[in-house]
């Protein structure tokens, strides 16, 4: 049948079935990593689920920081280069580019200002 002929509750339906059998785990072909980490986790959660849980927020702290600590390092190093880099390009680019780059710019803004009205 088509799914555009069919009523929205049945495609509705239709669609949940197709992602429970995306969804659905088949113990016959999982990895190595899986059945390792399963063999390890799986007991450790039966013994201790409290250090599970506090290794976990361990964990997440961790990967916060780092991403924040990334982000300032970024930040800082964008504040430290960008400086430069345009210093560099502009003593590398001759002052007449500069004025003629401009002119071109304006020149194109007022042709545009003047075909729109």
């Amino acid at each position: 049948m088509n799914t555009t002929q069919m009523p929205s509750c049945d495609r509705l339906a239709a669609s949940r079935e197709k992602l429970r059998q995306a969804l659905k785990v088949n113990h016959g072909d999982s990895s190595l990593a899986a059945t390792v980490l399963h063999s390890v986790v799986a007991p450790l959660a039966q013994r201790n689920p409290w250090g599970l849980v506090g290794s976990a927020l361990v964990i997440g702290c961790l990967v916060t920081w780092r991403r924040q600590w990334f982000i300032s390092v970024a930040s800082a190093l964008i504040a430290e280069l960008l400086p430069k880099m345009v210093s560099i390009v502009v003593t590398k680019v001759q002052p007449m580019g500069w004025v003629e780059m401009l002119l071109s710019l304006i020149d194109k803004v007022l042709h545009s200002k003047q075909s729109s009205s």
